[in-house]
This record gives C-alpha cells, structure tokens and sequence, in this order.
C-alpha cells in the first residue's frame, strides 16, 4: 500500500490509487496471475495487521495542505545518519511455500547513494504480498535517487516542487530584466543613430576652429578635392577660420542632410553631409569636401599655372582652362615657357567656398603680339624663337607671334634670306627687308614668282573687279556670255547659280574692297593659286519694279588660278560668307 507517489513525493488520493494526480505516471503493474493459495501458510514471523483507522481522501489532503505551508515557513533540517538508519532499516520475513515465485530488488537500484539508502533486510516474500506490491510497483521506469530527496525519511519532502516553483518566479523576473534592458538599449541605439549628423557636424567644426588637419584628412571624404597634403589642409582650415561663420557653416551642412531648419547656402556648398552607414540601429555621416572650379580665361594653349606656388594642372574648356581647387584662399599665376625662358602672363588671387559658382579670372589681358610680314615668295621657311625651332606657320603671308615679350628674339629663315627681330613689349608690326629688296628689283613685275604680296594683291584686284562688273552686267542684260575672266568649271557654276537665283533681279554695282593682308598663296599639283577678302557694295531691284531699290552688298573669299600656259589669272571660285573681319590695310575700287 502506498501513501506517496514514489516519483514526485505527492500525497496519493487513496492507497488503491493507479496514477500520480500530480506527475500522472503510473502506479500500478499489470497484474499476473495470481498462484493458488497454500492451504496452510507457516509465516517466520507474523507482521502484524495494522488496525488503525484509514483516514479518507480528504483527510489526507488536508493534512497534505497542511503540511506544505509548515514545510513553506520551516527549513528542511536533515534527520540524525543514526536516526535515519534504525528507521529506515526494516525486516520482511515471510514465509513461501516450494511453489512461490521470489524476485529480489537490489537496494542499488532503489538507492544509488549509500549514504541515504535505507537498509532492507529479506528473506521471504509472500505471495500474496508480492501480489499487493506488484499492484503498487510502478515497472517502466524505476526510483532513482528517493533517499537524496527523502534523506530517509519514510515521508518524501516536497523540496522538488518548490524549488521549481521559486526557479520559474526568478526566470520570469530575468525574462522581464533583458525585456526591459532590450528596449531600453533600442531606445539608446535609435537616440544616438538620430544624433549622428549632429555629432558629425559638431566634430568638423571643432576640427576647423582648432586646425585639427589630422582630424580632416583622417575623417573627411577629401577624394576629388584638391586636397593633397597636409599644407593643403592647413591652408583651408585657416582660410576657413579667417572667413566663414562657424554657425552658419553648422547649419548649412546640417541642412545638406535636411535635418536643419536654415537651408542650404550656396556660398558654403563645398562642404556636404554624407552618410557612409544605414542601418536599424546604427548611422554613421562624415562631411564630403568638394572642390572650387576655376575658369581660367586665356587663347594662349601652351601656358603653365601655379597654385598657392605649385604647378597644376588644368582642363582644357572653351575659351581658357579649369582649375579644381580645394575650398579657401588661393593664389594663381600663368607663366609661358614654351620657348625657353619662363615669361610672366599674369597673377591673381581668389577666395571661394563654393562649388557652384565658378568664378572666372583672365590672366592673358594687355598681351603684346608681333606680326612680320613675309614677301609672299619664301620657300623653306623656319620660325626660331630664342634659337628653338617652332611649328609657327605664315597666316596670311604673316608671321605672328602671340604672346609677344620683352626681349624675345625672333628668327626668321628660308631658303631666300635670314633675319633676326628684337620684340618690344608692346604690340609691334615687323616686315622683312626682302619685301624692299624685290619691289626695287621689280617694279613693275608680272610673273608671279617675282611679285611680293603686296604688288600680287595690287595686280590681281582690277581683275576680280572686271570679272565681277562683268557677271553683274550678265544678269542685268540676262546674257551669260558677258562673263570674263573666269575659268570654264566655275563659269558653269555660276550660270547655274544664276538662273537659280538671279533671274529677276537688276543690280546697279557701286565697287569692291580688298584686304591687302588677307592674300595667301598656294601650290596644288606644281599651279599657283591666290586667295584674298573682298567686300562687294551694290543696290538691287526686281525687274518687275525697277523703280524700288535697296541697299545690298556681300563679303567673298576668292580664289584666283595662274594659268601658267596661257601666263593669265582667272578666278576659279567665289565663297559668300556672312562676315568677314578685315584688317586696316584696305583699298577699293570703284566704277
């Protein structure tokens, strides 16, 4: 009979109980067949019935109550080693017949600790108390460690179960600590990711205050900026300090973020707030420098730019070049070198934080340029500057030389002749002693190769002006073979053009006007050929209303072909063009 469940120490209901109702294992073995009963048992020794009252189930959980809440406020005091063995020892005698079954229990099995293992001593096993244990005896799992738990006592304690009720309070109170301390560490993590473009911004400023350069160079985005060394970031940090306000520099990268009120100034839009890291509970921003674009005004391709004393180098753009400079102030200066000495072209001084608004300096203003005028007739022509050969061609029959300086020597060499020419600073006009030489020489020369510029443009002029007096004429009278001078291909071309767009028109032709340095020669396939700039100045009406004129004229680029078999000059072709720059030197002539 038992009183106790033998796994969980919970008082059983009623000694007949099958199941734990606390744990819920089983408490009773199938029952074997029972052995026929012997007729007359001779027991060893008699245990004695127990006569005294069975108290009912509710009884015994009252007194099981009761005992929890002494157990509650009482500590568990082990009982005496002496104490424990004299009542855990016990000695089953019963009497079997030759017929009965025995199983043995070792106390091993019940007892693995021998210090609490009470000592049971047996000889014999009824059968029918082998029945009635059988009927109790759980059989899948056996008692492990009971004497631990009892420490051997013949009541099982009740420390397991609240042992395990105070461990769940305290796990449930450790539950409730990292809940707590989860959210309270999100919540800091969130506070500090919003606080990290203020941090960001805080700290660069307090970099430019003190001229922390290490600080900049080491946290600051730089890449593209024009900085290069620590001077370089010496030199801002202090222009920095000297000209802008370190409020407004806070608000404005601030503001590039779009965490600041201020908006964004464009004065200080050189500096920028970058975010490098995103995540839930982390951000991270540094400031980007971007550079100051400078442009840099000049026709000059060959000059060299110093920066702050540094020489740069600069990107090429329409009308100049640009320079990308770090924030600050900065000193600029052109030099020319291409011919020897370095020369001075000009200086200035900026100062800009922006990356916007790309200032514009001209640094070739007031330079002087030289021109020489060649015979026209040079073969094997040479340019020397400073005694180095140069790739300068003739424009025009002219040599210019741009920029021109102050003690530039300039060489002149051909196959006909060699010069020297001193420059002055200021813009000078040289020509070649050859020119005279050959005017004197042919005055009145005909042949092209002995004609200087000057007397080939004097001679072709009355020319043009006979063909073009005459191609008027043409279409005034509307007869294509008033048209002189001319080659054969280009007069095909212009009875085309004038059926095309001249057919109604009437012209009263007023003259024309040359530009003596435009003339240029050229040889194609062993024959000269000549250009030059003509304005032509006339009225026009249509022939339907001859009595309404108006006012026209047109700029030409013409060129003329000798015709070394015949010794004649024919032009061979006209361009109309809708401007044409000429020079001073000019001469018309007029019916």
């Amino acid at each position: 009979m038992m009183k106790f469940c033998p796994f969980c120490g919970e008082l059983l209901p009623t000694p007949e109980a099958k199941f734990c109702p606390e744990c819920g294992e089983r408490l009773v073995l199938p029952v074997t067949p029972a052995q026929p009963q012997p007729t007359q048992p001779q027991p060893l020794e008699q245990i004695p019935k127990d006569e005294t009252k069975r108290p009912t189930p509710e009884e015994l959980w009252q007194q099981a109550i009761s005992e929890d809440e002494e157990m509650m406020h009482q500590p568990l005091q082990p009982e005496p080693a002496q104490q424990r063995a004299s009542v855990q020892k016990v000695q089953v005698n019963v009497a079997l017949d030759e017929d009965s079954s025995f199983t043995e229990v070792e106390k091993d099995d019940l007892y693995p600790d021998d210090d609490y293992a009470p000592e049971v001593e047996h000889e014999f096993i009824d059968e029918n108390f082998e029945d009635e244990l059988d009927e109790y005896a759980p059989q899948e799992q056996p008692i492990q460690n009971q004497g631990n738990q009892f420490f051997g006592s013949s009541k099982p304690s009740k420390i397991k179960k609240h042992s395990s009720g105070i461990t769940k309070v305290w796990l449930i109170i450790l539950f409730v600590i990292i809940i707590l301390a989860g959210v309270a560490g999100f919540a800091g993590l969130k506070i500090k990711a919003k606080n990290a473009p203020e941090k960001a911004v805080n700290a660069f400023v307090d970099a430019v205050s003190s001229g922390d350069t290490k600080y900049v160079l080491a946290n600051i985005e730089t890449s593209g900026s024009g900085l290069t060394s620590a001077d370089d970031a010496k030199k801002m940090l202090s222009s920095m300090a000297e000209n802008l306000d370190m409020k407004k520099l806070k608000g404005h990268l601030l503001a590039s973020q779009g965490d600041w009120v201020g908006g964004n100034d464009e004065k200080y839009n050189c500096f920028s707030l970058k975010q490098t890291k995103d995540s839930l509970f982390s951000q991270k921003f540094i400031v980007k420098i971007s550079p100051v674009q400078l442009t840099v005004q000049t026709d000059i391709k060959d000059l060299t730019l110093y920066v702050d004393d540094k020489k740069v180098d600069a990107q090429p753009t329409d009308g100049g070049v640009v320079l990308k400079l770090a924030p600050g102030s900065h000193k600029i200066r052109a030099t020319y070198q291409k011919y020897g000495p370095e020369y001075e072209l000009g200086k200035t001084e900026i100062t800009s934080f922006s990356s916007t608004e790309n200032p514009t300096v001209s640094m070739t203003k007031n330079l002087a340029t030289a021109e020489i005028e060649l015979a026209g007739i040079e073969t094997g022509l040479q340019i020397l500057v400073n005694g180095s050969k140069t790739d300068i061609k003739p424009d025009d029959g002219f040599v210019v030389i741009n920029p021109a300086f102050t003690g530039m020597k300039i060489t002149v060499k051909c196959d006909q002749y060699s010069q020297d020419f001193d420059l002055a600073a200021d813009d000078q006009t040289y020509s070649v002693d050859y020119i005279k030489e050959l005017e004197t020489k042919y005055p009145n020369a005909e042949n092209p190769s002995e004609m200087t510029n000057r007397q080939l443009i004097v001679s072709l002029a009355p020319r043009f002006y006979a063909f073009y007096q005459s191609y008027l004429e043409a279409i005034n009278r509307w007869d294509k073979k008033l048209i002189k001078n001319v080659s054969e291909a280009y007069y095909a071309d212009l009875v085309t053009k004038m059926e095309a767009y001249n057919q109604g028109l009437l012209f009263d032709f007023h003259g024309l006007t040359f530009d003596r340095r435009s003339i240029s020669r050229t040889i194609k396939e062993g024959e000269l050929y000549v250009t030059f700039d003509v304005q032509a100045d006339f009225n026009y009406a249509e022939k339907t209303d001859s009595g309404k004129w108006f006012a026209g004229g047109n700029f030409q680029t013409v060129t003329m072909h000798y015709n070394a078999s015949s010794q004649n000059w024919e032009v061979s072709g006209t361009v109309i063009k809708d401007k044409i720059s000429f020079s001073s030197d000019t001469f018309t002539i007029k019916p």
